[in-house]
């Protein structure tokens, strides 16, 4: 997956950590439309990143939760 990296500055500027905004580019580029089409309803909608590792100068390794209401029902 590839993040803008104008919106990742602009995220920046909101997060005191640079972890923090990386996350929350990520759940942001997960959450768009053309990204749920993989679920039968696209109702699949990621809640928060649990791990996040960094592999090599801009690459990660993500883990990623999410809720999918197709399988357990709206909370």
């Amino acid at each position: 997956m590839l993040i803008d990296s104008l919106k990742l500055e602009q995220l920046r500027r909101h997060f005191e950590k640079e972890k923090d905004a990386i996350e929350q580019a990520i759940i942001n580029e997960l959450n768009r439309d053309y990204n749920t089409h993989y679920n039968a309803h696209g109702t699949r909608r990621f809640l928060y990143v649990s791990d996040l590792i960094e592999l090599h100068n801009n690459y990660y390794c993500v883990e990623v939760v999410y809720i999918d209401y197709f399988v357990s029902g709206p909370m």
